[in-house]
């Protein structure tokens, strides 16, 4: 496997796992947390 295709890899499923999480974290809100803390 090519260094290019590792660094690719791994950076397009770092950013969807990050998506997903913020993702995931709003949805499980469901409403806006920013004064509460």
């Amino acid at each position: 496997m090519p260094t290019e295709t590792i660094i690719v890899v791994a950076a397009v499923l770092s950013a969807f796992g990050f998506f997903a999480a913020a993702l995931a974290y709003a949805s499980l809100t469901s409403e806006p947390v920013r004064g509460k803390r």
